[in-house]
């Protein structure tokens, strides 16, 4: 699994200080919010290795860690994206 942290700083007032962005080539990307990396670096890195595991970035709901599940901010379809018919 490849992965890049970078942090970078918000140029408003934010509720949501800590924040990460799951993405990929081809997968649909996850913000999720509300994190607190002191409490739940494992929570944070589970749900990125399950990001990674998936085939279209789609996890499943019982296979994500209980921040995943509580703090999805977005899901963004990827851009080659097509809406089934």
């Amino acid at each position: 699994m490849v992965a890049s942290a970078w942090r970078v700083s918000i140029a408003w007032r934010c509720k949501r200080p800590c924040t990460i962005a799951l993405t990929a080539n081809d997968k649909w990307t996850y913000l999720i919010g509300d994190l607190d990396p002191d409490t739940q670096v494992d929570e944070i890195v589970a749900a990125a290795r399950s990001f990674a595991a998936s085939e279209n970035g789609i996890v499943p709901w019982r296979e994500r860690p209980a921040s995943f599940r509580k703090g999805v901010i977005a899901r963004v379809p990827p851009l080659d994206h097509k809406e089934l018919q």
